[in-house]
Parts: C-alpha cells; structure tokens; sequence
C-alpha cells in the first residue's frame, strides 16, 4: 500500500483513506459464535458466549514482564451495536462460505 502523495497533510490523508478503505454492505457480513475462556469446576472451558457479526481481522498485544506478545484478533458486532475485539481463536464462522 502506497502513502499519500505530496506529504501526510490531514486532508489528503483523509482523501487518501476515502480512496484506499473498502467497506462492506451487511449482506456481505458474516455470522460468528464467540467463545469466551471461562475457569469453571476447577478447570477452563471455552464456553459460547453469542453470536456477533465479523468485520475484520486485527493485532492486539499483551505485555509481559520480560516484552510484549502479539496476537491476532477479530473484530466482531453484537447485535446491541456494540463492538469487541477478541482473539481470533475463539470465533467461529456459522455462515457455511
């Protein structure tokens, strides 16, 4: 992906990512089960938490003593509008594509 001509000014920066950024209809939206990581029993369980709407993949970090870790993250819409990232190994898709 190429930087904007001319410089980072914030109108071509925003001309810039009008141009660049793709957006998705709903219809091309797809259905996710969430699954959250619960200490139950003396044990964890991945348990189902809802079914959201997938937007996008993502990077999030977590630091650590000794540096940081990154992980993959999905970005995903509950049907109340709100939006969570979660690691991208707890979704899964339901759609059948």
């Amino acid at each position: 992906m190429s930087s904007p001509a001319g410089g980072f000014s914030p109108v071509r920066v925003q001309r810039w990512v009008s141009a660049h950024v793709t957006t998705k209809k709903e219809t091309d939206m797809r259905k996710v089960i969430v699954f959250e990581n619960l200490h139950r029993e003396g044990k964890w369980q991945m348990v189902e938490k809802g079914e959201a709407v997938f937007h996008s993949f993502g990077l999030d970090y977590e630091e650590f003593a000794d540096g940081a870790c990154g992980y993959s993250t999905a970005i995903v819409e509950w049907s109340d509008g709100k939006v969570d990232m979660v690691r991208a190994d707890r979704v899964k898709f339901i759609d059948g594509r």
